[in-house]
């Protein structure tokens, strides 16, 4: 038979039809694991790319190099890729900042009857974050009619201090001085009981402190003396409770200490102060510069002004006095250009509401000023979110008030947060503060119960797995949930509050106990730092951890830290509360052993598992 030319065009065509569609079918077989590892190597840069996203929404810019994005953002391994089965040999994967372009470094590999190279290329637009500067507040603002002292007579307003350590805060009123005041909310733990001052380097106050540092917590700023004599000492201060002490320490350059007010003075009305019998009533003084500085050794004590004046003072009935800005119009090395506080509402973060924080700046000279103000957090995940802000400092304005934004991502895991905010004049980092943010974790508390003696143990406390419910006296309890409504500002958790509606004066002789879990990154030693007004009891995966009696002292003061092992996963915290009088408050934090933020999480209720099967 014979075929046509046709015929055996067609024939040759179909074929090499057929033989393509052979050879394109075992391709596809024999590159098909390539293909699938392809596919793979694509969403492995999807993701890297993802990375990059966060890492720009946290710092508003693009990572100079990948190695920034571990191990907060992305692992390592997603840095690299194999281009080809054949080898197992790595390459980097490639970005460049500048163009916004991530790909492979070298071509992916897919093997079968036609070899080929692949490659993948995602550009990443430079969207910027722009921020506007922030606008500032004046916040000194004189009043219109003080009592006005001898022409040689200084007058300090507290919240124009040049230097203010940790613990110190600016807030504002309209009964204060200039519209302002400083205060520490917390108490600093320098004072025991008997008066004995304590070691700052074993300090037990500074519970939220992570600054790194115990120095003394002071105020200090510096004033020019017109002529030399003695001058005499008074304070307006102002205590937030009858029994809270109204007592500060004020120092001129390196003479003796004075000490300002006394106990149980009126609380919460501004009152002047002179120094007490047992200390300086005045200083002698030459003409120049002197320093002045003060601490404060209870919490909630606010001050608004330090006088020192040539005729011993008479304050009966006096309100402000004329003074202010700027106490020495000399340019002095000691006296930094630009001071730095934070003002924040609160320490405790809650499901629903955010801390508010305002920035204030101390301005030294009358020019006007340009800086950067630089706030950081801390994210889940190990991330850190940076903003940076252009400030303006007017002429003739001592202490401007900024607004700063703790946008907080939701949901937020059960654990301490940083906050940092910097202020940067030029090049140079002038000061820097630091703050710690608490999402609480989830308790459980059985109470109130019968006091219990500080050695009695009891049933619950022995449990391998806890009871829904106890009997104590032939009465019955069960387990309550805390809610974060009843904490205060610095996430101390206030039963009193809880079970009687007030803080102060709650149930008198009475007992609870506590219960949560908490995941550790890794086993080892933390931190422990424990606080309870009267008796806590701790106990940790069923060892007792810590009793920390202070049957005369607030929970703040009676602030301890012990070395507690933790093991990697779930752990179990147990306290008991025994309850004298006054407060029934407590507090439970887990830090590093070198007291800085630690890897840890509260455990949400609906994952706790160390209640038997009954509840």
């Amino acid at each position: 038979m014979r075929f046509s030319i046709t015929q055996t065009v067609m024939a040759a065509v179909l074929l090499a039809a057929f033989l393509l569609a052979a050879g394109l079918a075992t391709d596809r077989i024999i590159g098909r694991p390539d293909r699938i590892r392809l596919e793979m190597e694509k969403e492995r840069l999807r993701r890297l790319h993802d990375a990059i996203l966060r890492f720009k929404l946290d710092r508003d810019d693009f990572p100079r190099d990948l190695s920034e994005l571990i191990p907060a953002y992305a692992s390592a391994d997603l840095l690299r890729f194999r281009p080809s089965r054949r080898s197992r040999a790595e390459k980097a994967v490639r970005w460049d900042p500048r163009t916004g372009i991530l790909d492979w470094s070298v071509p992916f590999r897919i093997d079968g009857l036609f070899p080929r190279d692949r490659n993948f290329v995602i550009t990443i637009p430079n969207l910027r974050v722009a921020h506007d500067a922030l606008a500032g507040v004046n916040v000194f603002h004189p009043v219109s009619t003080p009592r006005v002292l001898g022409p040689e007579d200084i007058v300090v307003e507290a919240e124009l201090f040049q230097s203010l350590t940790y613990g110190w805060q600016i807030e504002e009123s309209a009964s204060a001085s200039g519209n302002g005041y400083i205060h520490i909310k917390e108490g600093v733990g320098d004072i025991l009981d008997a008066g004995v001052e304590f070691d700052p380097k074993n300090r037990s106050g500074d519970f939220y402190n992570i600054s790194g540092s115990n120095n003394r917590i002071e105020a200090q700023c510096f004033f020019e003396v017109p002529a030399d004599g003695e001058y005499f000492l008074a304070g307006r201060t102002l205590a937030q409770r009858s029994k809270c002490s109204n007592v500060i320490r004020v120092q001129v350059d390196d003479k003796p200490e004075s000490i300002l007010g006394e106990n149980n003075t009126e609380p919460f009305v501004w009152l002047w102060h002179t120094p007490s019998w047992r200390s300086p009533v005045s200083v002698l003084l030459s003409n120049g510069v002197h320093r002045l500085k003060f601490h404060t050794y209870q919490d909630g004590v606010k001050v608004d002004q330090i006088v020192l004046s040539r005729k011993k003072p008479e304050f009966a009935g006096v309100g402000i006095v004329a003074g202010g800005y700027p106490q020495t119009n000399r340019c002095l090395d000691q006296v930094p250009p630009l001071t730095l506080s934070l003002s924040v509402d609160t320490l405790t973060i809650t499901e629903s509401n955010n801390p508010t924080l305002f920035v204030y700046v101390r301005k030294a000279c009358r020019e006007e000023m340009q800086a950067k103000l630089q706030v950081s957090l801390d994210l889940p995940g190990g991330r850190e979110r940076v903003r940076e802000y252009p400030i303006t400092l007017p002429a003739d304005t001592p202490l401007v008030k900024f607004p700063c934004d703790v946008a907080l991502p939701r949901p937020l895991d059960k654990k301490e947060y940083l906050l940092r905010c910097r202020l940067v004049a030029g090049d140079t980092i002038s000061q820097e503060r630091t703050v710690v943010l608490y999402h609480g974790y989830d308790w459980s508390v059985l109470g109130p119960l019968p006091f219990m003696k500080a050695e009695a143990t009891g049933e619950v406390e022995n449990a391998s797995s806890l009871a829904p419910r106890y009997c104590f006296t032939n009465q019955t309890f069960s387990w309550q949930r805390y809610s974060d409504q009843f904490s205060d500002q610095f996430g101390v958790m206030d039963f009193g509050l809880m079970f009687c509606g007030r803080t102060f004066d709650p149930m008198n002789n009475a007992a609870l106990y506590a219960y949560t879990e908490i995941d550790a990154a890794r086993s080892g030693d933390y931190l422990l730092k424990a606080q309870g007004d009267d008796h806590l009891v701790v106990w940790v995966n069923g060892r007792k951890v810590a009793s920390i009696m202070h049957p005369h002292a607030t929970a703040i003061r009676s602030a301890s830290h012990v070395r507690v092992p933790l093991q990697a996963g779930r752990n179990r915290v147990l306290f008991r509360l025994n309850q004298f009088d006054s407060q029934w408050q407590a507090g439970i934090r887990f830090r590093t052993t070198d007291d800085t933020v630690a890897d840890i999480l509260g455990v949400p209720f609906a994952r706790q598992s160390g209640w038997s099967q009954a509840r």
